[in-house]
C-alpha cells in the first residue's frame, strides 16, 4: 500500500531542515510525497533559490500567501491546507519548526482529524509571549508523533505530559544538511571573492530577523551600537527584508551603510551562507537554526536574544546569550578571542549525528504501518520523575522545574567540563 505523505514548508530554514527528510522519503518506494509551500517566504532570495541549492523538486502546490498580518496569514494558510487535504487526503502531514506555516498545518490537521507529525518538537525557551514559542507548543500538542532533536527536548515534552509513546529522539536534520552540503558549498560558492574576503580572514557573520528585534526601536539602536564597538572586526551582514525595512523606518540604514567594517548584502543563497558560516571567527544571530549550524562547525555563537530554546551550546561553551546588549556582545567576542583552536572539536554534537532525516522517515513508515491513531492520554503514572531546564539563573547555573510531586528542584552548574553538568537536589 502506498502511503500519502504531505510535507508543509513556508520559510527557507524549513526547507533546509526538511531537505534530508524529503530525500530519505524519496528512497522509499512505498511513499507518494506531496510538497506544499505556503508562500510565507515569497522572495526568491528567501525561498526559491533554496529549492535549487538543495536539489529539491519544485513544490507540488504553492499557496502563495505572502507577507500579511499574522492572523490573516495563518487563517489563509489553514484554508488553503484544508482544500489541499480535502482534495487529496494525506495519511500523514509533516511540518518543521515554529513558524506560522507550522501553526497552520498543525491546527488544520487537528480540525480535520488528519495525522500530524512535528519535526523539531520539544524546544522551549519558556518565554510564552514569543510567537515562535506559542507556535511550537501548540504544534506539539496537536502532533500524533513528535520528533525531538535533543534529549532536553524529550524531557520538555515529558514534563508537559506528552505521552512518551508519541515522542522520538531523532536529532535535528539541520546537522544532516550541514554535512551533506558543505563540500558542495566550498566547491561552488564564490561569496568570499564577491566580498573581497580570504579564507584565512577573521570575520563575524551577523543575522537578525526576529520580530522581537525588528519591532523594537531600542533593540535596533543597540544593534548599531554593537557594530560600532566591534569596529576592529569585519562583519558580514546579510540583511533580511524585514530588518532592512525596520532599519529604514528608524533612520538607521544610512548609519549602517556608512560603517566601513560592515559588509551589507542581500539574503544569501544556502551555499554562500554555509561557506561564510563555516569559516567565520564567530556568529552573531537571533536565529535558532544558525545556533545549531554554528555548533556543527564548532564556530562560536553569540545569541542576540534574552533566551534560547537551544541551551546545549551554552552548556558546552560555544554559545553566549548577549541579548541586544552591546557590552555583553563585546565581552563575548573577547571571550572567544581567548579560546584556543580545537578547544571544542572533541565534543559530540548535541543537535544530531547527521542521520536524523533517515530516522524520521523510518519512524513515519513504522507509525503508518501501525495504522491506529492514539488518544491523547496521560503518560506514566505517579513516581515518574521528570527534569527539565527551566531558567538560566546566571552564566554558570541553571535551575530545573520541580518534579511532578513538587518535592525538589534541580540546581546544576554550567561549565565547559567534558563530563557535562552534575545535578544536586535542593530543598
Amino acid at each position: 500500500m502506498i502511503a500519502e505523505i504531505a510535507i508543509v514548508v513556508g520559510t527557507r530554514p524549513e526547507l533546509v531542515k526538511m531537505a534530508p527528510v524529503i530525500r530519505a522519503f524519496e528512497r522509499k518506494r512505498e511513499v507518494n510525497l506531496r510538497l506544499i509551500h505556503t508562500g510565507q517566504h515569497y522572495d526568491d532570495n528567501l525561498s526559491g533559490s533554496f529549492f535549487r541549492a538543495l536539489n529539491l523538486p519544485a513544490p507540488d502546490i504553492n499557496l502563495g500567501i505572502g507577507s500579511i498580518s499574522a492572523t490573516t496569514q495563518v487563517a489563509l494558510m489553514m484554508h488553503g491546507l484544508e482544500e489541499c487535504f480535502t482534495e487529496k487526503p494525506p495519511d500523514l502531514v509533516l511540518s518543521e519548526g515554529d513558524t506560522n506555516s507550522v501553526l497552520a498545518s498543525a491546527l488544520a490537521c487537528s480540525k480535520m482529524r488528519r495525522r500530524y507529525g512535528h519535526i523539531e518538537a520539544g524546544l522551549r525557551c519558556f518565554e510564552y509571549h514569543m510567537p515562535e514559542e506559542i507556535n511550537r507548543t501548540i504544534a506539539d500538542r496537536c502532533a500524533d508523533i513528535c520528533f525531538a532533536p535533543t534529549t532536553r527536548a524529550v524531557t520538555n515534552l515529558a514534563f508537559e505530559r506528552i505521552p512518551t509513546s508519541r515522542v522520538h529522539l531523532t536529532g535535528n536534520p539541520i546537522v544532516d544538511a550541514c554535512q551533506q552540503h558543505l563540500e558542495t558549498a566550498k566547491e561552488e560558492s564564490r561569496i568570499l571573492q564577491t566580498l573581497a574576503l580570504k579564507p584565512e580572514d577573521r570575520y563575524i557573520l551577523l543575522t537578525v530577523h526576529r520580530q522581537e528585534n525588528t519591532a523594537d526601536d531600542q533593540r535596533l539602536r543597540n544593534l548599531i551600537a554593537t557594530l560600532r564597538l566591534l569596529s576592529d572586526y569585519t562583519i558580514v551582514f546579510p540583511v533580511h527584508p524585514r530588518t532592512r525595512l525596520a532599519l529604514m523606518r528608524n533612520e538607521l540604514w544610512l548609519e549602517l551603510s556608512s560603517m566601513q567594517n560592515v559588509k551589507v548584502t542581500e539574503p544569501l543563497s544556502y551555499p554562500d551562507f554555509l561557506l561564510l558560516e563555516s569559516g567565520a571567527f564567530c556568529v552573531m544571530t537571533d536565529s535558532g537554526g544558525v545556533q545549531e549550524e554554528a555548533f556543527s562547525f564548532r564556530v562560536p555563537c553569540i545569541t542576540l536574544r534574552p533566551s534560547t530554546e537551544r541551551p546545549e551550546g551554552i552548556s558546552l561553551g560555544l554559545n553566549v546569550i548577549a541579548d541586544m546588549n552591546p557590552e555583553l556582545a563585546v565581552k563575548a567576542v573577547a571571550r572567544y578571542e581567548a579560546r584556543k583552536a580545537g578547544d571544542y572539536d572533541s565534543f559530540p554534537n548535541p543537535y544530531g549525528d547527521g542521520h536524523a532525516g533517515e530516522r524520521i522517515a523510518r519512524l513515519c513508515m513504522k507509525y503508518l504501518r501501525n495504522g491506529k491513531r492514539e488518544r491523547h492520554v496521560s503518560p506514566e503514572g505517579p513516581g515518574h520523575v521528570l527534569v527539565s531546564v527551566d531558567n538560566i539563573l546566571r552564566d554558570d547555573r541553571v535551575l530545573s522545574y520541580l518534579d511532578p510531586g513538587g518535592n525538589a528542584a534541580i540546581s546544576a552548574p554550567l561549565s565547559n567540563r567534558r563530563d557535562g553538568w552534575k545535578a544536586m537536589v535542593v530543598n
